[in-house]
């Protein structure tokens, strides 16, 4: 192996907690976000959209927080696999408008190290969906009714199912309240909308890491969302620049 290695494997459908624990490298406590993917249309939005482009809502709980993150205005829901399990998110293109727009509802703790908890629950959506996202109405979802009859078209990855009945009940009255508030303020308006779960972030076991993204082993970096300390493609980059730097930096000093 070469002096320098730089670990970027994204949040990946690989079990990284594995991995890291096998290398060797230490963790640091990490604070998850989960909930469900609020896709509703269009128009449903609008305000949001007038704030601005990713409009930040957030209501404090005891002990927590729910906040709106990943605004897709006329986008689509989309799943992906992380850390060997489903999850949901969104996109939009501007060249291709839908008539729908979506968002996550996202359930934060307080609690420094909240991961090992939202695992549990993710694993609990992956078993009972058997790899599948997990989607309801959202008159189901606040009143806790499964979704009889309900068919979204063209979505194989999804299967209908009692969302509200998968989330822990602290979660699930804290994403409820949520909803009902954003809709009675008229900052969303969320009747005819569906919710897809599970929806999360900063789910990767955070690397104990320096500023520029080496670990406690000389050498060996860990950047992007793989190190648990970014959360997209912006400052996922920014952490490859600083790791790639220092390493530029070494080799002319030699």
């Amino acid at each position: 192996m070469g002096e320098n290695l730089i670990i970027a494997t994204g949040k990946g459908d690989i079990n990284l907690e594995r991995s890291y624990t096998a290398i060797g490298l230490k963790r640091t406590s990490v604070r998850t976000s989960i909930g469900v993917r609020l896709e509703i249309p269009k128009e449903g939005m609008d305000y949001m959209k007038a704030k601005s482009n990713n409009l930040k809502i957030k209501k404090h709980y005891e002990n927590a927080y729910v906040k709106t993150h990943c605004v897709c205005y006329a986008g689509e829901v989309v799943p992906y696999r992380a850390q060997q399990m489903s999850l949901v998110g969104g996109r939009a293109d501007s060249y291709a408008l839908r008539d729908t727009s979506n968002v996550n509802i996202l359930y934060r703790s307080a609690r420094q190290n909240s991961l090992d908890a939202a695992l549990n629950t993710l694993r609990k959506f992956e078993k009972v969906s058997n790899g599948n996202v997990v989607y309801q109405t959202i008159d189901d979802f606040l009143e806790s009714n499964i979704s009889d009859g309900l068919f979204i078209p063209n979505r194989d990855w999804e299967i209908k199912g009692d969302v509200s009945k998968l989330f822990d009940k602290t979660v699930y009255e804290s994403l409820r309240d949520f909803l009902i508030t954003v809709y009675e303020k008229k900052y969303i308006d969320i009747r005819h909308g569906l919710v897809h779960a599970p929806a999360a972030e900063w789910i990767v076991p955070q690397v104990s890491v320096n500023f520029n993204f080496e670990t406690d082993v000389d050498g060996l970096f860990v950047v992007g969302d793989g190190s648990g300390k970014t959360q997209g493609i912006l400052s996922a980059a920014v952490s490859a620049l600083r790791a790639t730097n220092v390493i530029r930096q070494r080799r002319n000093a030699a």
